[in-house]
């Protein structure tokens, strides 16, 4: 997890790893592009992205 001050608003994301596309779809669901905000972090957050962004690991020597 990752957060930032942003004026009078803190920000997080999220970063999770997959091993494959289809450990993804399996996590998400038929809409696996949807973001996963459980209900109790919903209540403490002001707003959240309603869609989650992927990405493929270009490099993760020493991770």
């Amino acid at each position: 997890m990752a957060r930032r001050d942003e004026g009078d608003r803190i920000e997080y994301v999220t970063i999770t790893r997959f091993e494959s596309w289809e450990a993804v779809e399996e996590f998400g669901g038929e809409d696996w592009e949807q973001a996963f905000v459980p209900p109790k972090a919903q209540e403490l957050l002001t707003d959240y992205d309603e869609y989650a962004e992927h990405y493929e690991v270009a490099h993760s020597e020493g991770v």
